[in-house]
């Protein structure tokens, strides 16, 4: 209304119009500038209708292509008036609203190109304007109709159908359907202004709930302006705003019929084109909704207003009286348009925290998004989305009872928001599952937030029957409550909890058994097996292994599950086929996975071993995985446990020497696993290797991370240290590299933390290592003694070291870190001191040696020793 009002007293002239639609063109041929550059990748913000959630971006059809409609035919106006820059502005505005490939505009800019044709065509005919008016407006709706009979029976001939029947249009085909239901439940007053996207899911038709059961999304708007209005204000509020268009049509008609300035006819003429287009592109989209497109309807209609010849007024005004009361309707209506800009401005702060909000939430700033919702709250709570957004980031950072609260607040205030039932439920169960369950109360409290979360996700499931992941969290809720039920361990408790198992399984294969679903449906079949597992049903767990490991057989959380399954029930079968299909399909795939092959034959080797004790078999799948990826250390550790297990070892030498071979014979050579070339040097040539084979080996395990691949450092160099010990104890004692070769693996069994080995071979290496190494195995043995908690026999070592090797500045540091650890400060404080004497010593290491005196000696100073007594 305010912007009706601005512009019928701004706009009073053909040419003010004109300059507003100047400035229209420059800002859309400049906005189809930006979204070139968006199209070609130039901006960082990429073409299409959403980006992280916010809608606006240039490549949206709906919030771009209704105005570029209205752009398109002021840029004619303007052509056709001699401005010669509307041709390249309004092929710009031509280009980018094809890019938005938004099919209703089309016919809406065809209406509007058709009806100043079908209005002067009238005109040449039929002379009295109002006449003209109407018969122009008459024909209109006929020749309307008579296309789109044209056009279905066209589609009818060419596809057997009517109607186009892709799946964005099916889709609107059954908003209209469900908009309609709510236009029939309240004809009169309708639902209320704005309450569509919150009641709609009510009304959803099979279709829909079959559909966003699947996308986890739902209409905003119907994609029909008058139907719109209807379900908000009813069947009259429809028939006011067809009205208005009407009027306002017959009024530009008028305008441009009856006039006899020719900028008069020619503004006319646009003028009901430009409303023209817009009812047609209403009824397909909701350009009244979008705040550009509906401001630039009621700037024309006041533009109208403002430019047709004003009529003297019908009653006379009677000077120098004042009627009581007569400026009450105007200052009631100021007072109307302040409160509706205050509350537009509300909407749109609001809207701005919450985008703002969601980008920082996006970005993964959560405090940040947090303060965006929150100010978003305080000038718009009414709005849900507020809370929605508030409890996803409260479940991000762990707070259950947080994320439950906001979301409880969001159903209040949209009760059939679909997608926030399947969060809270998750929320419930993991509040459960925290629950202290060893008291009764306890108990009761975690199977209320169940029963609690099996509530909200059968209402999801009442909105949307098809919704997997509602039926999912049911199925996970009961099988929660079950094994709540089973840890009790009380006999009466034993019929409840077998009906969770029920119930588990029931809902976990309805969820699985949704192909529409976008959720790891492996994942469903993983959690169905378990529940099959704890029920006893062994025929079910194996079907929903094998349908996991065929949905998804690159998941790696499966095959272990599948494993051990077979392991337990003694039923290899199901695994052994599923992993052959498995390495077939990957074999004769263009580009075969590597890694995964040998991940595939590791299993299928075990499943041989343990369940038919096929050696051969399983040596063949060894050699595969070996073959496939002769860089991983587990697969030599599951190979060195197998010809251990067996006695088999001719296997594992014979291995070990050809994939050694083959990675040398690759250009340019591969260096293979440091375990598996020392055990490879000493295969080859003999014992003489073995001193350097084991420096080899405990240079790679002191260096390895405590769980490297998955692999702790005992699983990866744990077989070659016994296999290289072996060798060690088969070597006579006076043999020249026995010293050596005993430190190496005493080094070696320290770092795999086996420190019996380790004690025993720093030990035997102590007799005979030459002098200049002494000082290196007594820092090894002593630190392994104070992990061993026998510091007094580490202090020995080290006293022992400090008396022989006077001049070693890492054993002093060693003595005077032992003697702290022992409470010997002053003798410790005295070594420190020496140290600090020593002028060769690197800077970090002068740092590092400074910082902890320091330390000593601020403890000295706060609590000195008591003085010795005679």
């Amino acid at each position: 209304a305010g912007l009706f009002f601005v512009a019928s007293q701004t706009l009073t002239k053909p040419v003010h119009v004109r300059r507003f639609l100047q400035t229209l063109c420059w800002v859309a041929g400049l906005t189809a500038l930006y979204a070139a550059m968006q199209r070609t990748g130039i901006d960082p913000f990429p073409w299409g209708e959403s980006f992280e959630g916010l809608p606006s971006t240039y490549g949206n059809p709906n919030y771009a292509a209704h105005v570029l409609i209205l752009a398109i035919i002021a840029a004619g106006y303007l052509l056709a008036g001699g401005w010669w820059a509307a041709l390249p502005l309004g092929a710009a505005a031509v280009l980018y609203f094809l890019g938005t490939e938004q099919r209703g505009g089309m016919v809406a800019l065809a209406g509007a190109a058709a009806l100043p044709v079908l209005a002067w065509t009238v005109r040449l005919g039929v002379r009295k304007p109002a006449r003209a008016v109407v018969l122009t407006l008459v024909l209109a709706g006929v020749l309307a109709c008579a296309a789109g009979v044209g056009v279905m029976g066209v589609m009818k001939a060419k596809t057997g159908s009517v109607l186009p029947l892709d799946s964005s249009i099916l889709l609107r085909y059954q908003s209209l359907v469900s908009a309609s239901r709510m236009v029939l439940d309240h004809p009169l007053k309708g639902h209320g202004p704005g309450v569509y996207k919150l009641a709609n899911p009510r009304y959803w038709t099979p279709y829909e709930q079959e559909f966003f059961a699947t996308e986890l999304r739902y209409n905003h708007h119907v994609h029909n302006d008058p139907l719109e209005l209807a379900v908000g204000g009813g069947l009259p509020m429809a028939g006011l705003y067809g009205l208005l268009l009407l009027f306002a049509l017959g009024h530009a008609l008028v305008l441009a019929l009856g006039s006899e300035n020719r900028g008069h006819r020619r503004l006319g003429l646009t003028l009901a084109a430009m409303f023209t287009a817009f009812f047609l592109d209403g009824l397909f989209g909701f350009n009244l909704r979008l705040p550009v497109s509906a401001s630039l309807l009621f700037i024309l209609l006041g533009a109208l207003e403002g430019v047709c010849p004003q009529r003297p007024p019908s009653v006379p005004v009677l000077a120098g009286r004042r009627i009581p009361g007569a400026g009450l309707p105007r200052w009631a209506g100021v007072a109307a348009l302040l409160a509706a800009a205050l509350g537009a401005s509300s909407v749109f702060a609001g809207e701005y925290y919450l985008y703002m909000g969601v980008a920082a939430q996006a970005s993964q700033n959560r405090s940040t998004a947090t303060g965006l919702y929150r100010m978003g709250l305080s000038v718009a709570p009414w709005n849900w989305e507020f809370h929605w957004r508030l409890g996803q980031v409260a479940m991000l950072n762990g707070d259950m009872a947080g994320a439950v609260r906001e979301f409880e607040r969001t159903l209040e205030l949209n009760p059939h928001h679909l997608m926030v039932r399947v969060p809270l439920a998750e929320a419930q169960m993991q509040l459960a599952q925290a629950a202290d369950t060893s008291t009764p109360e306890g108990l009761r409290a975690a199977i209320m937030a169940l029963e609690q979360a099996t509530r909200h996700a059968g209402d999801a499931l009442e909105i949307s029957p098809e919704t997997a992941e509602a039926s999912d969290a049911l199925g996970r809720a009961a099988s929660i409550a079950a094994k709540l039920l089973v840890e009790q361990n009380r006999e009466s408790l034993k019929p409840k909890a077998d009906e969770y198992w029920s119930l588990a399984r029931e809902y976990l294969r309805r969820a699985a058994g949704n192909n529409r679903s976008k959720t790891n449906r492996a994942a469903l079949y993983r959690n169905l097996a378990r529940v099959c597992i704890s029920m006893g049903d062994l025929n079910g767990a194996g079907e929903a292994l094998v349908r996991a490991a065929r949905l998804a057989p690159e998941d790696t959380d499966t095959w272990p599950l599948f494993l051990g399954f077979a392991q337990n029930t003694n039923r290899y079968d199901l695994l052994r086929g599923a992993l052959s299909t498995r390495i077939d399909l990957l074999r004769l795939s263009p580009k075969p996975d590597r890694d995964t092959l040998a991940t595939a034959n590791l299993f299928l080797a075990n499943v041989l071993e343990n369940g038919w004790n096929d050696l051969r078999g399983t040596e063949n799948a060894y050699w595969a995985a070996v073959q496939y990826a002769p860089l991983r250390p587990e697969v030599w550790t599951n190979l060195a446990r197998y010809t251990f297990a067996s006695g088999r070892f001719d296997v594992l030498r014979d291995y070990i020497r050809r994939s050694c071979a083959q990675l040398a014979a690759k250009t340019p050579p591969v260096t293979p696993l440091p375990q598996v070339a020392a055990v490879n040097a000493v295969f080859l040539r003999g014992q003489e290797a073995l001193e350097n084979a084991t420096l080899v080996l405990a240079t790679a395990a002191r260096s390895a991370t405590p769980a490297e691949n998955g692999l702790s450092p005992t699983q990866t160099f744990g077989w070659a240290a016994t296999l290289l010990f072996d060798r060690l104890q088969q070597r006579p004692a006076d043999a020249p590299d026995v010293c050596g070769a005993s430190f190496n693996l005493a080094l070696v069994f320290a770092s795999l933390r086996q420190d019996g080995q380790a004690d025993a071979l720093f030990s035997r290496a102590k007799e005979c290592l030459p002098e200049e190494t002494q000082p290196a195995l007594a820092l090894q043995w002593a630190d392994l003694r104070v992990r061993q908690d026998r510091l007094p026999e580490a202090m020995t070592l080290l006293k022992e070291a400090r008396i022989r090797y006077p001049e070693n500045i890492e054993v002093r540091w060693a003595l005077a870190r032992a003697l702290v650890k022992q409470g010997q400060l002053r003798e410790a404080a005295v070594e420190y001191e020496s140290l600090g004497d020593e002028a060769e010593m690197d800077p970090q290491s002068r740092e590092l040696l400074d910082m902890e005196g320091k330390a000593l000696k601020d403890i000295l100073d706060r609590n000195p020793p008591a003085p010795a007594t005679e």
